[in-house]
């Protein structure tokens, strides 16, 4: 249950320390050997630790036992972590104390919902049952569907990911990276297309959806006659929405 290791160590250090003290501010009642591990109630097993202490001592709690102990050692540091703040002395960790607690709780979590912990583990859903799933999830409206965002909202989410904002503001793929991206889209494409020809009732589905959202012999007439811009960079003639996007000041070629 125990691992004998410098954590080990120095939770039992704290411990005996609070056990011979007076101590007259704020203070939390700790289990030695915790509830979960088989510990009781008894004066024996129980200590009076400051907030910080209590926090430190299940923080190394999770250093120094294994099994599933260790991932309800886990558990329990984090809800601590996560706790309200109701009493004005109880400790708040460090922003590195919390990101360390965080991961040694994503990391049990990880194990155990990988194992017996998930549901699903070693099962699969029966045709019968997939069959319900199907029936249940069909004709079901999207909550989003047939509403659209306020002319506020989309000035919001421009300047949310416009300029500076936008990760990939004054940086460019690298042709390796173009390559890999254009190879995984094929790929993913090749995958869905192999072997999986569209029925026919797809096909109307498709024609249905696009049908008016071609463009006109008018409308491509107009398209024709918008002037190009030609790039001081590189050259090139382009529509207008284009050369803002691509070319101008946001060239390639610019040095």
């Amino acid at each position: 249950m125990f691992v004998e290791n410098k954590y080990h160590k120095w939770y039992f250090n704290i411990i005996d320390k609070a056990k011979t003290r007076n101590t007259n501010g704020y203070t939390e009642l700790h289990h030695i050997i915790p509830k979960s591990m088989g510990g009781v109630n008894d004066k024996s097993n129980l200590v009076k630790l400051t907030a910080r202490e209590h926090f430190i001592c299940h923080l190394l709690l999770v250093k120094f036992v294994t099994g599933t102990f260790k991932r309800n050692m886990a558990f329990a540091l984090n809800a601590m972590s996560t706790l309200s703040n109701k009493h004005q002395d109880r400790y708040i960790p460090t922003s590195k104390l919390y990101a360390i607690s965080r991961k040694l709780y994503s990391e049990e979590q990880s194990k155990f919902m990988a194992e017996s912990g998930n549901p699903m583990y070693g099962k699969t859903h029966t045709e019968d049952a997939r069959l319900k799933m199907s029936k249940f999830h069909k004709g079901r409206i999207p909550a989003n569907k047939g509403k659209h965002h306020t002319e506020d909202t989309k000035i919001k989410i421009s300047k949310a990911t416009s300029g500076s904002n936008n990760p990939m503001y004054g940086r460019t793929h690298t042709e390796e990276t173009k390559l890999k991206q254009s190879k995984a889209k094929l790929d993913k494409r090749n995958v869905k297309l192999q072997g999986k020809p569209k029925s026919e009732s797809h096909r109307k589905k498709l024609s249905e959806a696009n049908a008016g959202k071609l463009f006109t012999e008018e409308r491509k007439l107009k398209l024709k006659q918008i002037p190009k811009i030609s790039c001081v960079y590189c050259g090139k003639l382009s529509s207008p929405a284009m050369h803002k996007r691509w070319h101008g000041e946001q060239c390639k070629h610019k040095i």
